[in-house]
């Protein structure tokens, strides 16, 4: 019965082990991920730091230059929604209702010759 509870007690141990092993190896790869990181922010901020470089040899330095006033254009605001309303009814088919129905087939076909 000892060999029984000292074998499930190495079992349990190597689990743990295996466990830790595991975590250990996740966070290797996540150190290696943010020095990765770390290279390119570096490699970033020296690149800003030539371009703030540059822009700030075209300025002029000294107490006595002061910035340009910058203006800025105002806000745009979304015009007003237009008020359409619809025709009245009357006024929609007042020219249907004063022409008097074709009786002639052969009318219809020389007024409407296109295909739609």
């Amino acid at each position: 019965m000892a060999e029984g509870s000292l074998i499930a007690k190495l079992d349990s141990a190597l689990n743990h082990l295996r466990e830790v092993e595991r975590e250990r190896n996740e966070a290797v790869a996540r150190a290696a991920a943010l020095e990765q990181e770390i290279k390119e922010l570096r490699g970033l901020i020296s690149v800003a730091e030539s371009k703030a470089e540059e822009i700030l040899k075209g300025m002029p330095m000294g107490a006595a230059a002061k910035p340009a006033e910058t203006s800025y254009a105002p806000p745009v605001s979304a015009p007003p929604p237009v008020e359409m309303k619809p025709p009245a009814p009357s006024a929609a088919f007042q020219d249907f209702s004063e022409k008097p129905p074709l009786q002639n087939p052969a009318e219809t076909r020389r007024r409407f010759t296109q295909v739609f």
